[in-house]
């Protein structure tokens, strides 16, 4: 197992195979990790360099954490309360002289970068040589003092959250009656919401192949993995030579359908959250019973699926559900058209809802080539391992030698 820096993440990952080969980007399901695929792997590595990682809040990849070194992690932020702390701002101003080659310099901040100018002097005084701070503050003496000023910017960051646009000017209107500086705008890091979104786990995904200088590979996507690897196919497509989407979907058509999804995956979020480590067996027991996945409890190596999607944390898992779920998601059905790539479609007889929804997606898309897979259920490289790397082997290898 590997891990890479990657923003604010940890991003875990597996190499199987010779780098010389073609490449192929595994991407797993909810509650999966990089070891989703590995019967499959153990075969396509003979023939390609196949690379799987753990998606946000999924196995070992995870949100960088603050170290107790200045200089630790000064370039990411681990939740969403450090991205704007004083503390991280400091250590990214830093890190930006750093990349500038700028050793030693005078030093200007007036108001709330004026606060931020005293605490670089008092931590990283090696960086500047005369300091100058214009309405600045040294900050609140008490804790009653702080408590009460915090109370009252937190109203204000209520009602700038609730704004509307229209609304703005005369917000800053009344602002510098006020004489505040607590208006500022910090775009250097990425919130709470953002680190778990299709948008940002794709752009993830295409800094981690560019860091890993892979300039084109194959990609295979399953379920929620197949949803991410249908936005990366739209958004970004010079990366990937052809894509195979296993149990994948487009998303949801209608705000509608999308708010009513969304308000079910909140429901199971909450659940997970507050969920007994010694209850997380019993909730994947009662997960596995949907009909999306036909006979798989009986499987003989179910147990050891199960065992496999033990090693997650709940409340990771939760934090997917809030906001890579198909509830939240944009539609893709409107871009289907548009796609060049060939696709394969993979979608198993006994998983009926998706059955349906990939021959729609066949429909959609003129380069797809749909393949429903007998006596199999949701996760077919589980219950017919062969058969899955069968139809894989056949769709890559016409085109085997372009994406070396």
């Amino acid at each position: 197992m590997f891990k890479i820096k990657i923003d604010n993440y940890w991003l875990s990952y597996r190499l199987d195979g010779e780098s010389s080969n073609p490449v192929i980007l595994f991407l797993h399901g909810f509650m999966g990790d990089r070891y989703e695929f590995q019967t499959a792997i153990a075969n396509l590595s003979q023939q390609f360099y196949c690379v799987a990682i753990d998606l946000p809040s999924h196995g070992q990849t995870d949100l960088t954490h603050q170290g107790t070194d200045q200089f630790t992690h000064q370039d990411s932020c681990y939740n969403e309360n450090s991205c704007y702390t004083i503390e991280f701002t400091a250590r990214l101003i830093i890190k930006f002289l750093e990349l500038l080659n700028i050793e030693r310099c005078f030093l200007v901040g007036y108001s709330m970068g004026g606060r931020v100018a005293l605490y670089l002097t008092i931590y990283f005084p090696k960086y500047f040589c005369k300091v100058v701070l214009e309405s600045a503050s040294a900050g609140l003496r008490t804790d009653t003092e702080r408590s009460d000023r915090l109370a009252r910017d937190q109203q204000l960051a209520d009602k700038l959250e609730n704004l509307e646009i229209s609304d703005f000017r005369l917000f800053l209107e009344n602002l510098t009656h006020q004489g505040t500086d607590q208006f500022t705008h910090q775009d250097s890091c990425y919130n709470e919401n953002s680190c778990y979104t299709i948008e940002f786990t794709a752009r993830l995904i295409i800094k981690f192949l560019e860091l890993l200088n892979i300039e084109r590979c194959f990609l295979v996507g399953y379920s929620m993995g197949g949803r991410v690897a249908l936005y990366l196919t739209i958004y970004f497509p010079k990366y990937f030579c052809k894509v195979v989407l296993e149990s994948a979907s487009a998303g949801l058509r209608t705000d509608t359908e999308r708010s009513d999804r969304l308000a079910r995956d909140q429901q199971l979020a909450d659940k997970l959250e507050n969920l007994e480590i010694s209850d997380f067996r019993l909730f994947l027991e009662n997960w596995y019973q949907q009909k999306i996945f036909g006979n798989l409890r009986s499987h003989s190596n179910f147990p050891q699926l199960l065992e496999q999607r033990l090693q997650n944390s709940p409340r990771q898992l939760a934090k997917s559900l809030r906001y890579l779920s198909t509830g939240m998601q944009p539609s893709l059905w409107g871009d289907l058209p548009k796609i060049e790539m060939p696709l394969l479609l993979l979608v198993g007889e006994l998983d009926t809802k998706f059955v349906q929804i990939n021959q729609q997606i066949a429909q959609a898309c003129k380069c797809s080539q749909l393949e429903i897979i007998p006596n199999c259920g949701h996760n077919i490289h589980f219950e017919n391992p062969d058969i899955f790397v069968e139809k894989i082997q056949t769709f890559l290898e016409t085109i085997r030698t372009n994406a070396k």
